[in-house]
């Protein structure tokens, strides 16, 4: 149980680094040089995988009593999703695929495989774990809208409209945080 918050304790601070990144990257009229901001996003992506491994070290290693969705159910529904997704942004709605679409439903699949978790372990009641399933899965929507969207705004409509995705899945990872302790 321990290693699963440490795991996401991990996620957090990736998404503290991807947003930082994000501000300074991104910022209309004062981008800083690549130079400057490329460790900040490969220190993300860094600690991103350590955590992401911790966690699901952690989730596979664990004996849970009872499951409403999880392991390879969900894997399998994340892989069709994306696909699907990925079909439609690109060659439907001419979006350029880049690599937020992966997090984005990575994530939404990672997350509702955490509350799973917790769940199984009987540490959350069957109301609040879909509560918060319904709560990952609205904005993994919000999240999507952004994404999509991204590219039909103007610079500094568009920069706020990138930061959304990560300010809403860092308050939802920390809100998760707090229920696993």
């Amino acid at each position: 149980m321990k290693d699963l918050l440490h795991g996401n304790i991990l996620l957090i601070i990736c998404v503290a680094f991807y947003l930082l990144w994000w501000i300074l990257a991104f910022m209309p009229h004062h981008k800083l040089p690549t130079l400057l901001t490329a460790p900040i996003i490969c220190f993300a992506g860094a600690i991103g995988l350590v955590g992401g491994y911790i966690e699901l070290k952690a989730m596979s290693s664990l004996t849970l009593s009872r499951s409403l969705i999880g392991g390879l159910p969900l894997i399998g529904i994340g892989v069709i999703v994306y696909l699907t997704l990925m079909l439609v942004s690109g060659f439907v709605l001419k979006r350029p695929i880049t690599t937020e679409l992966i997090l984005i439903v990575g994530w939404c699949v990672l997350q509702i495989n955490y509350l799973n978790v917790l769940y199984g372990l009987n540490h959350i009641s069957y109301t609040l774990t879909l509560l918060m399933m319904l709560l990952i899965i609205v904005i993994g929507i919000l999240s999507l809208a952004s994404y999509l969207y991204y590219y039909q705004l103007s610079d500094l409509k568009s920069y706020i409209d990138g930061m959304i995705p990560l300010i809403l899945i860092g308050i939802t990872m920390i809100a998760t945080s707090f229920i696993t302790i």
